[in-house]
């Protein structure tokens, strides 16, 4: 099989990127359809595998598809149709044909309009050029062969039925579909941005090393169709399906995440507890900073040979630094497989605490000075990742317990007042803790501007302190 995208972008490019190593392999008989942020090269804009221009990763790096295994003849018929499925073409920004305005036949009926659209030929042809057509790719053929241009690539619709489904009530067709995507690691997306922005890549290196994308993808319906329904057999009913997926362990289910998933702070260590999976070989838990999106890379602090089947919770104290705001995420495994990533991810970043200090005589703030410069260059510049977020606030050490922390400008006038109380990791549990952040922002919320700043800690049960703090902008 051609890719078509490849065949349109390369057109747009004045490239060659459907052969030679720029080519995917032939799928055969693979039904599927698939997505991919579209690249435009007459838009300046970032898109499709363009590089993020602070951290230089590439945008896109994953391709989504659905793929077709079986589908019943008919209701009593559980052999495979190979005129499966009917497929429909849309044009996202513009209404489908004989939607707005049916035939006159099926006027008041705009959706039995579609549907019989679908299922051409023995449906309504809306025009040799724009009409919906059935899915070629079994046949080996470029989807949209001939049609506009803009009816071309791997926006499309499944659907199946026919003349063999006449359902009657208590009947019923069995369907097979496997999701997947193809997608980039992290590092590597990280990578290829950062050659692109120093010019070590070319356009159509970087096209075509993005569409290998598709192969990976192509690779796993493959794969997962020859198992789940080799040459010669039928796998229709749930329990065919599901004797088929135990024979192979490399096509089992993922297992179920941890229903709760909670991260504390402690002293100069993060407090980590979660629910128990039955039948999971244990557990992995995933950490970075800045935020929550991943903008910084996850990086595993701990394992199934760390976390077996029965562990709820776990330390961490690699490399923590008070101050520093960690997000977390847990995985449960099984058979080397993890569960999903997003149902466990922390919503707020928690970070160590220090121990309080004898007394308020202790107090410091670091960094001072805090300069905007250095924390650029060191994070954006030299890094190449962006800035985040605990490199953008000032922690105050050596607080003794319950106080407040006033931030004046040198002429008196307080700009910020902050509460600090000992944490409250669970029902009953108190932490005296020493530190305290500051977002360098007033209690109005805008960022302080360059200049000096007083502090004054006010600690009922041990006096005052007081200190400068040196913003550089």
């Amino acid at each position: 099989m051609t890719s078509d995208n490849k065949q349109v972008v390369g057109a747009l490019l004045g490239m060659d990127l459907t052969s030679g190593t720029g080519g995917v392999q032939n799928y055969g008989d693979l039904r599927t359809m698939y997505g991919y942020d579209g690249d435009s090269p007459s838009w300046a804009g970032t898109d499709f595998g363009d590089p993020h221009l602070i951290t230089g990763r590439m945008y896109s790096g994953k391709w989504p598809g659905l793929n077709l295994v079986h589908c019943d003849l008919s209701p009593t018929d559980r052999s495979d149709d190979p005129d499966q499925p009917r497929r429909c073409v849309y044009h996202n920004w513009a209404a489908m044909p004989g939607f707005n305005n049916p035939p006159p036949e099926f006027a008041g009926r705009g959706m039995e309009c579609i549907y019989r659209q679908m299922m051409w030929p023995g449906g309504i042809v809306v025009d040799n050029e724009k009409r919906f057509q059935r899915d070629a790719i079994h046949d080996g053929q470029p989807y949209g062969a001939g049609a506009d241009a803009q009816f071309i690539g791997p926006q499309s619709v499944f659907s199946v039925g026919g003349d063999n489904w006449d359902l009657k009530p208590g009947e019923e067709v069995n369907m097979i579909e496997v999701s997947a995507v193809g997608g980039f690691p992290y590092q590597e997306a990280v990578e290829m941005g950062q050659q692109w922005i120093a010019g070590t890549m070319s356009e159509q290196q970087r096209l075509t090393r993005y569409f290998t994308l598709e192969d990976s993808l192509f690779t796993i319906f493959r794969r997962s169709q020859d198992v789940i329904e080799p040459a010669g057999t039928n796998t229709s009913t749930v329990a065919e399906l599901e004797a088929m997926l135990a024979a192979n362990v490399d096509l089992q289910s993922a297992p179920a995440n941890p229903s709760t998933f909670t991260a504390n702070s402690s002293t100069d260590k993060l407090e980590l507890s979660w629910t128990e999976v039955s039948g999971v070989d244990g557990y992995r838990i995933y950490r970075t900073t800045g935020n929550r999106l991943g903008e910084q890379p996850w990086v595993r602090v701990a394992s199934e040979s760390d976390l077996g089947p029965t562990a709820t919770s776990h330390s961490d104290d690699m490399d923590v630094q008070v101050g520093v705001g960690y997000f977390y995420y847990i995985v449960s495994v099984k058979n080397g497989y993890e569960s999903g990533s997003f149902a466990t991810r922390t919503a707020k970043a928690v970070s160590p605490v220090t121990t309080p200090a004898g007394d308020l005589s202790d107090v410091y703030v670091v960094p001072n000075p805090w300069n905007w410069r250095y924390q650029n260059k060191v994070f954006v510049t030299e890094v190449g990742n962006p800035l985040p977020g605990f490199a953008d606030q000032v922690t105050f050490h050596g607080i003794v317990g319950k106080c407040t922390i006033h931030i004046f400008t040198l002429d008196g006038v307080e700009i910020k007042r902050i509460e600090h109380e000992p944490l409250q990791p669970g029902p009953g549990l108190e932490l005296k803790f020493g530190t305290e952040v500051w977002d360098l922002k007033t209690d109005g919320g805008q960022p302080v501007v360059s200049g000096i700043y007083i502090y004054v800690v006010d600690d009922p049960a041990n006096g005052t302190a007081n200190g400068k703090i040196v913003v550089i902008r």
